[in-house]
């Protein structure tokens, strides 16, 4: 497993006394491949033999440095958790799974912010077929 970090709602901490800082997904996808922080082959169905998957994320809005978490589910069974670091203003993260021949089912990844807050949520599904994407 690696985890990299580079540059919705409700996070717990205040601009101003009772204004809460809102975190935003500015975009997130799963993929096959991450290069120079784009998305290679986007998509929301990838054959079993894929290897690897990603899911890249755009967090904006980021008023201090915190951390987002990617959670990887497959069904209801969470699968991976990653806390990736970002920082103002915005910034691009990823995470990764290597994908195992009995992985084919539907699948999720929860971007989370610091206090669990589900911000977005990527589903895709891992097909049986092990042709290309």
């Amino acid at each position: 497993m690696v985890l990299l970090s580079i540059a919705g709602p409700g996070i717990s901490a205040y601009a101003h006394p009772g204004e809460p800082i809102i975190l935003e997904v500015a975009s997130a996808e799963v993929c096959i491949f991450v290069e120079r922080f784009k998305p290679v082959e986007p998509g929301r169905r990838f054959p079993v033999g894929v290897g690897k998957l990603y899911c890249l994320s755009r967090i904006s809005n980021i008023q201090e440095a915190t951390e987002v978490t990617h959670v990887w589910y497959r069904g209801t069974e969470q699968r991976l958790r990653i806390a990736l670091r970002v920082t103002p203003p915005s910034w691009r993260t990823y995470s990764w799974k290597r994908i195992q021949p009995t992985d084919v089912g539907d699948w999720r990844v929860d971007i989370c912010d610091a206090s669990g807050n589900v911000l977005k949520t990527v589903a895709f599904k891992v097909t049986p077929d092990n042709s290309a994407p």
